[in-house]
């Protein structure tokens, strides 16, 4: 899932910034930047994986409904 390789590379990147970085400034970045950014994408990774599902489950209702009409 590209969300997947999203977070992924995010996550990869903060690392390699968090492992060259040891002032305040760059510690900001990191807090200011960084993490909320993950957070937010984790957060729509979750409700893609809600619509996903929700998807999955009104495809097998209106395959039942067929079957009925």
């Amino acid at each position: 899932m590209l969300i997947d390789e999203t977070i992924s590379k995010l996550k990869s990147e903060r690392q390699s910034f968090t492992d060259n970085v040891n002032d305040s400034f760059g510690r900001t970045i990191i807090d200011d930047v960084y993490d909320p950014e993950l957070q937010i994408l984790n957060a729509l990774k979750g409700a893609m994986e809600q619509a996903d599902s929700e998807a999955a489950m009104i495809k097998k209702k209106l395959t039942a409904l067929r079957a009925i009409i």
